[in-house]
C-alpha cells in the first residue's frame, strides 16, 4: 500500500522492472548494465495529439514505448493503438523502431547511433575492449559493417538505402529471427 504512490509515478510496467533489477541485485545476480545513448535517426519520431489525444494515454505510451526491447513488445503496442485508435501513423512505429535499437545497442558499448541518408554508424565508447562478442558478430553477420578508429571508434555500414530502410537493416541484423513489419 505504500509503495502504491510509486506505481503511479512511474507506470506499472517501469516499476516492474525496477523491482526486478533490485531483487537481482541482493540476489547477487549481474546486471548487464544499459548506458546512455545519443539517437541521432532522421525520422519523424512521436506520437500525435490526433492519433491519442488523451496526455495522460500518449505518456503511458510514450512511457511503453521508450522500455521496447524486442518486435513481440513492439508488435503489442501497435496492435493496441490500432484496436483503440485506428490506423497507427508511421510516426509511432518509427518510434518503436528507434527505441528497440536503442535498448538494445545501449547495453554493448554503443554511445551514439547515426541514421541519415548519408549514414548508418554506431558510434562506441572509447575502452579497452571496444567491441563485445554481440558487436563482433553484428559486423560479422552485416558483411558490410567495418570498424574505424576516429575520435571515436566507429562502426561503418555503408548502405545505398532510405532511413527506414536503414534502420530495417539494424533491426534484423539485432533480431535475425524476427521480421520487423506491422502489417499481417
Amino acid at each position: 500500500k505504500q509503495q502504491h504512490g510509486h506505481i503511479e509515478k512511474v507506470g506499472y510496467d517501469l516499476y516492474c522492472k525496477l523491482l526486478d533489477e533490485a531483487i537481482g541485485e541482493i540476489r547477487g545476480e549481474k546486471q548487464k548494465v544499459a548506458r546512455e545513448i545519443k539517437m541521432d535517426v532522421d525520422l519523424d519520431a512521436y506520437i500525435s495529439e490526433k492519433t491519442i489525444p488523451d496526455e495522460n494515454l500518449r505518456i503511458s505510451y510514450y512511457s511503453q514505448i521508450s522500455q521496447l526491447e524486442n518486435f513481440a513488445q513492439a508488435k503489442q503496442i501497435y496492435e493496441n493503438i490500432l484496436a483503440g485508435f485506428g490506423d497507427v501513423p508511421i510516426e509511432i512505429v518509427n518510434l518503436m523502431k528507434i527505441a528497440i535499437i536503442k535498448n538494445t545497442l545501449s547495453k554493448h558499448n554503443v554511445k551514439r547511433v547515426l541514421i541519415d541518408n548519408k549514414n548508418c554508424k554506431l558510434f562506441l565508447y572509447k575502452e579497452e575492449n571496444i567491441l563485445d562478442d554481440f558487436l563482433a558478430k553484428l559486423i560479422e553477420k552485416s558483411g558490410i559493417g567495418v570498424l574505424k578508429f576516429e575520435a571515436l571508434p566507429i562502426i561503418d555500414f555503408v548502405i545505398d538505402k532510405n532511413v527506414i530502410e536503414k534502420c530495417n537493416y539494424i533491426l534484423n541484423l539485432l533480431f535475425e529471427d524476427d521480421k520487423f513489419d506491422f502489417k499481417d
